[in-house]
């Protein structure tokens, strides 16, 4: 299990490392405002669409499924950041310091947001085989301590 937080922590260092230096051309508090706007967007959606995965799942009691709500999240969110922000922030940055014409700004908008969909249905259809899974792996777990 700890190697499994480590590789959360460090995916999300590689997010905020990422988004920030694409960013170059901001202040540090539009950057950090541009970042946690962007965490808090994807954080957001993402609980709505794990959420929608629940239904027709028995988690058994509400700490298991906290507990793998949150582990997926913590997962999940800055994968799909590395996709998404780093090329959001680049674009971003370039539009603000005039090397980027509205225009082309809204097509990549656009191609981002395209890609960003495809993204969560993909993680809608395959969110709920993990949940079933990580149910059946605890219940395991859990009759092997028992027995």
């Amino acid at each position: 299990m700890i190697f499994f937080i480590i590789f959360i922590v460090i995916i999300h260092v590689v997010l905020l490392l990422a988004t920030y230096y694409n960013l170059n051309t901001l202040s540090k508090k539009e950057r950090w405002l541009f970042i946690l706007i962007g965490i808090g967007i994807m954080y957001f959606l993402s609980t709505i669409v794990f959420s929608i995965t629940d239904i027709g799942i028995d988690y058994g009691n509400e700490e298991a499924k906290e507990m793998i709500t949150n582990l997926l999240t913590f997962t999940f969110v800055p994968i799909n950041g590395i996709i998404t922000l780093p090329f959001l922030a680049s674009s971003y940055n370039k539009y603000k310091a005039d090397m980027l014409s509205k225009d082309a700004f809204k097509k990549r908008i656009i191609i981002l947001a395209i890609i960003f969909i495809i993204c969560y249905i993909f993680e809608f259809f395959y969110m709920k085989s993990i949940k079933v899974n990580m149910l059946e792996m605890v219940e395991q777990l859990n009759q092997n301590i028992g027995s």
